[in-house]
């Protein structure tokens, strides 16, 4: 029974990894792609400290809160520890991904405009989730696409809990013409050593996408393009997301009705 249900789970990630490819990229590809970039490859652990009563620690805090004091357990904090570390071919990555859609991709292949789906993200992936009390993920559920290529490359999917948490911009540009849409990811964890990347599906992934293993010259480049290529298809799916969002929200009119909530005030 478990067999099957880990089959039908393994079928349902494929299937879904098709359909990203064949049916959200083409719009990205036809707008000449989008660039990702690296901020820093690093991951942080903060120290514990312990005291007998809590009121020592409340002294510990403020005297910390004190700039000059925290400037000066610094130095010292800095000389014998590395609580930001480079994790080379492990994981630890901060990255920002863009892209610039043409008007007549908007038009021809999502079948909506531009400042509709500026609109749309604003008020659902902004506004919506700060609304709902989301922390970090003020996107359009990409924790799907990340589960799946966590599953597909041998990440730990634990993992897609931080590496989740980003937000979606969209703006209009060129004289009002095309979409400007940039997805910031602070805290994504990929590696491609180690774990689940030694076993042979996902081990034949990551070769499929040129990052199987340790870089032999210097670690750190193969999770680095494996954390933009992650980006890049978040981003895909961010702004096709909201494109399926307003399909059927015009078949419903639940999209025109959400209009006159946010600027009418529900009462």
């Amino acid at each position: 029974m478990q067999s099957r249900s880990r089959k039908e789970a393994d079928k349902a990630t494929y299937e879904y990894l098709q359909f990203l490819l064949q049916y959200k990229s083409p719009s990205v590809y036809a707008s000449g792609g989008a660039s990702s970039i690296l901020l820093k490859d690093g991951i942080t652990r903060a120290p514990i400290v312990r005291f007998g009563t809590a009121k020592r620690a409340a002294e510990l805090k403020f005297f910390v809160e004190n700039l000059a004091n925290f400037d000066t357990l610094s130095v010292i904090f800095n000389r014998c520890s590395r609580f930001a570390c480079s994790t080379g071919d492990v994981m630890g990555m901060n990255m920002v991904s863009k892209a610039i859609i043409k008007e007549e991709v908007v038009r021809k292949v999502l079948k909506t405009t531009v400042p509709t789906l500026v609109e749309l993200n604003m008020l659902k992936n902004l506004t919506g989730s700060a609304i709902a009390g989301a922390f970090g993920g003020f996107n359009a559920h990409a924790s799907n696409i990340i589960s799946a290529v966590f599953i597909a490359t041998g990440q730990d999917p634990a993992q897609n809990i931080e590496s989740s948490h980003y937000i979606t911009m969209m703006e209009v540009v060129n004289e009002g013409k095309d979409l400007h849409i940039s997805v910031t990811m602070p805290s994504i964890e990929v590696g491609t050593v180690g774990g689940g990347t030694q076993l042979a599906s996902q081990s034949a992934c990551l070769n499929l996408l040129g990052v199987k293993g340790a870089n032999k010259e210097a670690p750190g480049p193969n999770p680095r393009l494996l954390a933009s290529i992650v980006d890049g298809a978040v981003l895909a799916v961010s702004y096709q997301s909201c494109k399926v969002a307003l399909n059927s929200q015009e078949q419903s009119n639940s999209y025109g009705f959400a209009i006159v909530l946010f600027t009418r005030g529900c009462h």
